[in-house]
């Protein structure tokens, strides 16, 4: 397939050449490229994963990887996934595809070295797909049509296709380079709050482009119609609210909110409104939620403990059984992954806010709350439990290198302070 061809050379250039540069990329752009095949089984992000993982391992050892602030609910979701795999009712070869997120952070906690060109690199390729994402789901808004997927969809793609009528606020529901509108929602949303969190903490200086990041990135979350990821956006923008009691920041926010008001004003009010009424506004409701879990019950009875295996959700909803999409992950990880796969999905989440508690870094907790409410309401497809690790690991690399700079910067002018106190009259 030809954008899998052009993906893979790409990575394989910047791998040869830097490591830390294929790994960004591989991070800037994974909700598009893990739609990408190499061959059944295998996509692109799932080579280089694990290709990352490995020089990983050869170059730095195991000790760097036991340093890993989460390892032990890492550990503990990656066994239950192959304890379902291997004893489940459906084995699954595939298992190294559904743990590759888990690999991925763990790759980004050894390799990603927090340097200003390194950062530069990557924020740079973040915005640069974001940029492409949200412009493009925009038009596909107006014209209700998307080459890119149809294409992957010629060449074999699962990809759900939406009809012309799949329509909320007015506007068509745009997939743009995504397997669905919420993914591209999520990716839009996370990357917005990343670099919210990098610009609060002096990471990345304000710049134009920055601003028009943030402005396309909205409007991609607003005009997916995606209203779980508008409250999981909501929710992960908790940890730097703090930082905008600010005058300036405030007097900001009120001018673009009066001007979005001005302007679109009949859009938020039925945004609001599907808040307030969300049975009269499309997608599952409450009744229908209640209707999946009573057959996701059902089969969940069958293998309690370990559960039928992984994928085993998607085989019962090819077949009608009333799960519909089952579009929340408590139904897919009862019954593939049973009771083992939903006590390791909580025990992953608090653990890891009662770690960043710990470090001091609990403001990044609401990242994770964020995801896990988004993957309970919607399930996320595609972005497994593992995947706001992404940005909560990057982003602790980030801050530690900062408070480092800062603290060698301090010392230095302690040192010249004492030098010149001590020097004679």
């Amino acid at each position: 397939m030809l954008f899998s061809l052009i993906a893979i050379v790409v990575l394989f250039y910047y791998f040869a050449k830097d490591p830390s540069k294929c790994l960004a990329l591989v991070f800037a752009w994974y909700p598009t490229m893990v739609l990408l095949p190499i061959c059944k089984g295998v996509n692109v992000t799932t080579l280089f994963i694990y290709l990352l993982l490995f020089y990983s391992l050869y170059k730095y050892g195991t000790k760097r990887f036991f340093s890993f602030p989460f390892l032990v609910p890492f550990a503990v979701c990656i066994g239950s996934y192959f304890v379902s795999a291997i004893f489940g009712h459906k084995i699954a070869l595939s298992v190294a595809k559904w743990v590759e997120q888990y690999f991925f952070v763990w790759s980004i906690w050894v390799l990603y070295k927090p340097t200003k060109e390194n950062n530069k690199f990557l924020f740079y390729n973040l915005m640069g797909y974001l940029i492409v994402l949200d412009i493009y789901a925009m038009v596909e808004s107006v014209t209700i049509m998307n080459p890119f997927l149809d294409y992957l969809r010629s060449s074999g793609v699962d990809i759900p296709h939406q009809a012309s009528h799949y329509v909320r606020y007015g506007l068509y529901r745009s997939q743009s380079l995504t397997v669905w509108t919420s993914i591209m929602a999520v990716a839009s949303g996370m990357g917005a709050i990343f670099f919210a969190y990098s610009f609060f903490a002096k990471i990345l200086k304000p710049s134009l482009i920055l601003y028009v990041v943030w402005i396309l990135c909205l409007i991609g979350v607003f005009i997916s119609g995606a209203r779980s990821v508008m409250v999981v956006v909501a929710i992960t923008a908790l940890g730097f609210l703090k930082h905008l009691v600010n005058i300036k920041y405030i007097f900001i926010l009120g001018f673009v909110a009066f001007v979005a008001l001005s302007m679109t004003g009949d859009f938020f009010s039925e945004v609001i409104d599907s808040f307030i009424n969300p049975d009269e506004a499309g997608g599952s409701s409450v009744e229908q939620r209640g209707l999946q879990f009573l057959v996701a019950y059902r089969y969940w009875m069958n293998a309690p403990i370990i559960g039928n295996g992984l994928d085993f959700t998607n085989l019962l909803v090819a077949q009608n059984v009333g799960l519909l999409g089952a579009e929340s992950i408590i139904f897919r990880l009862l019954i593939d992954r049973g009771i083992l796969g939903f006590i390791s999905f909580v025990f992953l989440y608090a653990y890891s806010c009662w770690m960043l508690r710990k470090m001091g870094l609990s403001f990044l907790s609401f990242i994770l709350i964020g995801f896990a409410f988004g993957k309970v309401v919607a399930l996320l497809f595609t972005l497994d439990e593992a995947y706001p690790f992404f940005y909560v690991v990057l982003l602790m690399k980030m801050y530690n290198e900062e408070n480092l700079r800062h603290l060698k910067s301090y010392l230095i002018l302690l040192s010249l302070k004492n030098k010149k106190e001590r020097s004679p009259l």
